[in-house]
C-alpha cells in the first residue's frame, strides 16, 4: 500500500487563507484610497493648447484573450476571440450595420447581382 503525500507544504497557503489575506490587502487598499488629501476646491484642471495635437504613429497594442490566437489572417476567423482580433486590424469588403443591412467598407459601392 502507498502512503499518500502531502503535496501542499509548509510555506502554501490554501484557498481559505489566499482569500483572507486578498481581502484584507483590498479593504486596506480601498481605506487607504479613501483616505487621500483632496484637490484643492479652488484649483482648475490643467488643459492642454488650444490646438489639436498631431497624432502619433507606432506604439503597442495590447490585446488579452481566453485562448492562443492560432493566426491573424483574415481567411481563418475561427473562434470568436480570434475573429474580435482579426477584425481589429483587417477591414473587409463589405460589412453588416446594427440592422444587419450589409454596407460597403473598403468598397466605393456593390451591386448584388
Amino acid at each position: 500500500m502507498t502512503k499518500k503525500r502531502n503535496l501542499r507544504g509548509p510555506e502554501q497557503l490554501s484557498r481559505r487563507q489566499f482569500l483572507q489575506i486578498g481581502g484584507a490587502g483590498l479593504s486596506a487598499a480601498a481605506f487607504m484610497a479613501a483616505c487621500a488629501v483632496p484637490a484643492e476646491p479652488g484649483a482648475a484642471p490643467a488643459t492642454g493648447d488650444s490646438t489639436a495635437s498631431e497624432p502619433t504613429s507606432g506604439g503597442t497594442l495590447h490585446l488579452m484573450g481566453h485562448q492562443e490566437v492560432a493566426g491573424l489572417s483574415p481567411d481563418d476567423t475561427g473562434p470568436s476571440v480570434q475573429a474580435t482580433m482579426i477584425l481589429a486590424i483587417h477591414n473587409s469588403l463589405l460589412m453588416a450595420d446594427k440592422d444587419l443591412v450589409t454596407q460597403p467598407q473598403l468598397a466605393e459601392s456593390y451591386e448584388v447581382a
